[in-house]
């Protein structure tokens, strides 16, 4: 993920600001345990997806609009899942239900649209991930962010 936000400290942040009542995500309109925010983030659109069970955060997917490529928006996408939910399928969860979410939302506004996720070589998990939601060929670069080697994924969403 190119944008400079870590994808735990959104979760984290998005539990915090949702348990406070200082943000009103909706739920979504095709899965009863994702609640979804559409919000701007230093001037960048930013959707977020988070996975629920009951009042608690399990996992969040989050989207920036980066650019548009013509008419087609591109994103990128960071996942996280808090910690006593790992290893149990939700950060895949919660990757597919929001892709399927997004291409939902923009039925109609596009034809298609870009997503990408940057994921450090060091992190296994979240390749497993990227790797079964977005392209199973990753391109090898070095994160403009963090500078670590890294696994580019990127896939084109007919909508």
């Amino acid at each position: 993920m190119s944008h400079a936000q870590d994808p735990l400290q959104s979760l984290l942040g998005f539990q915090e600001a949702l348990t406070a009542g200082l943000i009103q995500p909706r739920l979504s309109s095709l899965f009863p345990d994702l609640i979804v925010l559409h919000d701007d983030a230093d001037g960048t659109p930013r959707s977020t997806y988070a996975l629920m069970e009951g009042k608690v955060v399990k996992a969040v997917a989050v989207y920036f609009l980066e650019k548009s490529v013509g008419n087609t928006p591109y994103f990128d996408i960071g996942y996280a899942v808090a910690e006593p939910y790992r290893q149990k399928g939700n950060a895949h969860a919660v990757v597919e239900k929001s892709l399927t979410q997004l291409q939902h939302e923009t039925r109609g506004k596009v034809l298609k649209l870009y997503v990408e996720a940057i994921v450090p070589n060091s992190n296994i998990a979240s390749q497993k991930v990227a790797a079964r939601a977005l392209s199973t060929s990753p391109t090898e670069i070095v994160d403009g962010v963090s500078g670590l080697p890294s696994q580019q994924y990127l896939r084109i969403f007919e909508v």
